[in-house]
């Protein structure tokens, strides 16, 4: 099974942009280990965010606050002068 398939199977229908998003910015590909159930689960948080109208962290799974695409815990680890 292609990743296109996989995203297609939790998220019906989806383009191949959102399929690629889903792959880069979701997943540690081409980094870190993929499999099949790491896509789907990524695909399926990407489905049940978009349902509820919610934005996900660039960084985590978490809600957004605020304009930034960041949550308050990666924004926090961020700004901090460490």
């Amino acid at each position: 099974m292609t990743p296109q398939q996989i995203v297609r199977a939790a998220i019906p229908g989806a383009s191949d942009a959102l399929c690629d998003y889903v792959l880069w910015e979701r997943t540690p590909f081409p980094v870190g280990r993929v499999t099949a159930n790491l896509i789907y689960r990524a695909a399926s948080r990407v489905k049940r965010a978009h349902e509820h109208k919610r934005v996900l962290c660039d960084f985590c799974d978490n809600e957004v606050t605020g304009k930034v695409y960041l949550c308050h815990r990666c924004k926090t680890a961020l700004s901090s002068n460490v």
